[in-house]
């Protein structure tokens, strides 16, 4: 992916996040898709560890991947699910199932 590419991603999801009152400011809503880029990219290169806090407030570590050969899955149904740009989805390695949550819940990774 070019340089170009890159950023225009993050300014778009920027843009959305702010647009969808995600976020207060444009600022925070820019380090969010830089966050949202860098766990999408290392979840694409292997395993990561990242905590989020879950709906209810429970705190949650989880290890997840979205490379597909690190994990052996049989989808059922279609397979449509339509992409939010605030939410991430993941394989949870411990739970061996796929998982999601919402950038703004994102703690560390």
């Amino acid at each position: 992916m070019t340089l170009k590419s890159k950023l225009s991603t993050i300014m778009t999801n920027a843009w959305s996040f702010f647009k969808k009152g995600i976020f207060k400011t444009f600022s925070e809503a820019l380090k969010a898709a830089w966050a949202k880029w860098n766990v999408v990219t290392k979840l694409l290169d292997g395993r990561v560890s990242f905590t989020f806090r879950k709906a209810n407030g429970e705190i949650r570590e989880a290890i997840g991947t979205t490379n597909g050969q690190l994990f052996d899955y049989a989808a059922t149904g279609n397979n449509y699910r339509k992409e939010l740009p605030d939410v991430i989805p993941y394989f949870d390695l411990e739970k061996d199932s796929w998982r999601a949550f919402r950038i703004e819940r994102l703690m560390s990774f």
